[in-house]
């Protein structure tokens, strides 16, 4: 072996030696550094929980000292307000007192308006006791006037329903008398005139229904409004201005005034409705319908 290898293995002897050291010292100083670390960081957390012990010592001191601020204030504004109604008070005493000895001073000229007043009043008094009393018979008169009235009334009611009724009885002879005047209707259109029955100098004709006086009937076909249509026209002698009465059974319902004329209908204008008329309602004219 040379003397450079010899040296050579000397010095790598010697800086593994070194090497060796050095990682030893290192891993000693990891653990102090270590220890040392976890002693601080248990200090700083016992100081951080100091702090906030203190900062909640603190912010408990801060509200009562808050709180007690708070009452203070209280009695100081609750001071003033009593100090203000005191003040308030004092002057409306001394003005009271101004206002007392103003209305004693006006006390005697008062107590002679009022005397006078009384009388003027005792005056009026009788004045509206007189007016009362005039109008008192005045209401009198008028409640007797009101009675008389009323007997009046009641008796035209009375009136008018006896002539309501007999108005209907009216009503019921006309449909009877109409009746018998239809079946002398249908007999007389049964009736030929020959040549041997005309008289010398008096010439017989035959006539419409309507102008020997017969009642002309029908039925209502459409209602419109006051507009009402009818079965029957100008070939049963229906003319415009005719008139017509309205019936459903023994109930007059109302007047039926013709405006216009067709030769199998016609259409009129209701008047004197008595009752909703409808499509089927009977009507026809009275004996005197020229």
């Amino acid at each position: 072996m040379s003397t450079l290898t010899k040296v050579f293995t000397v010095l790598v002897s010697l800086l593994s030696i070194f090497l060796c050291g050095v990682v030893i010292t290192f891993i000693t100083n990891a653990n102090d550094w270590k220890t040392a670390y976890q002693k601080q960081e248990t200090i700083a957390k016992a100081a951080q929980i100091q702090a906030l012990a203190a900062q909640m010592d603190r912010a408990k001191s801060l509200q009562r000292n808050q709180m007690i601020l708070t009452r203070i204030q209280t009695n100081i504004d609750e001071v003033q307000k009593l100090n203000s109604e005191l003040t308030r008070q004092l002057l409306e005493e001394k003005k009271s007192a101004a206002d007392q000895k103003a209305s004693a001073a006006t006390a005697v000229e008062t107590v002679k308006t009022l005397r006078e007043t009384i009388q003027n009043m005792y005056d009026a008094q009788l004045q509206l006791q007189k007016a009362l009393d005039q109008d008192r018979a005045k209401m009198i008169a008028a409640q007797t006037q009101m009675i008389e009235l009323t007997r009046q009334l009641n008796g035209a009611r009375v009136e008018g329903e006896q002539l309501k009724t007999n108005w209907r009885r009216e009503i019921e002879k006309n449909t009877l008398l109409e009746d018998e005047n239809a079946n002398l209707r249908q007999k007389v259109e049964k009736v030929t005139l020959g040549p041997s029955e005309f008289v010398p100098e008096k010439r017989v004709t035959l006539t419409s229904p309507a102008k020997l006086g017969v009642p002309i009937r029908g039925q209502i076909t459409e209602v419109r409004g006051e507009m009402v249509a009818i079965s029957v026209g100008s070939a049963s002698g229906v003319r415009p201005d005719m008139t017509f009465l309205i019936t459903r059974g023994q109930r007059f319902l109302g007047n039926l005034k013709i405006i216009h004329v067709e030769p199998g209908e016609a259409v009129g204008q209701l008047d004197n409705q008595q009752g909703a008329v409808v499509k089927g309602d009977s009507v026809a004219t009275g004996f005197n319908h020229d």
